[in-house]
């Protein structure tokens, strides 16, 4: 959870909103007003730096 708040605010409420609450992409993209596609980019990105950071 530490490792989380390592990346910038808006990758980490992406990750968040996806892992913890389940939302959709959809949902994330209407709450953080980024196009679906945008978040799903963010969100794999940020995945792959935590996989780096917890290595």
């Amino acid at each position: 959870r530490e490792k989380i708040n390592e990346l910038d605010e808006q990758t980490s409420e992406i990750i968040l909103l996806k892992v913890w609450e389940e939302m959709t992409f959809l949902e994330i993209s209407e709450i953080v007003d980024m196009k679906e596609d945008a978040v799903k980019k963010r969100y794999y990105r940020g995945i792959n730096v935590l996989h780096t950071l917890l290595k």
